[in-house]
């Protein structure tokens, strides 16, 4: 189901409409915090939809519906996108700690000897 084919409820009065035409709504007939309370809701419907959880920045609340919108926001707002989720591949986490690829070089942080480095 697409978002323009659900009908959604105005946070203020019983009107029931699309996204576009309540917009035109709540602006002509309700205040500023009615139209924040609508796109808060409005984001959190597009995230159900689409399968994927709700992504809320840190740093000023701002919400999206995906990692690289996310990044765009905290690389535009904040002049940091690395921040913005750390995603960690579990390939490079070493649970004794240090570089992954520096302790199978050496052999540092494993029960296993250190292997012979051929030149």
């Amino acid at each position: 189901m697409r978002l323009s084919e659900v009908k959604l409820n105005c946070p203020k009065c019983s009107h029931r409409t699309d996204a576009s035409n309540m917009r035109k709504h709540i602006k002509a007939m309700h205040d500023e915090e009615a139209m924040e309370t609508f796109n808060s809701a409005l984001l959190s419907k597009r995230a159900e939809l689409k399968g994927k959880e709700l992504k809320v920045c840190d740093l000023c609340g701002y919400k999206c519906t995906s990692l690289s919108g996310m990044k765009s926001h905290r690389r535009v707002k904040h002049g940091n996108a690395e921040r913005a989720v750390d995603v960690v591949d579990p390939a490079n986490i070493s649970v004794f700690g240090g570089d992954v690829e520096s302790d199978r070089r050496t052999g540092e942080g494993t029960s296993e000897p250190p292997r012979k480095v051929v030149d």
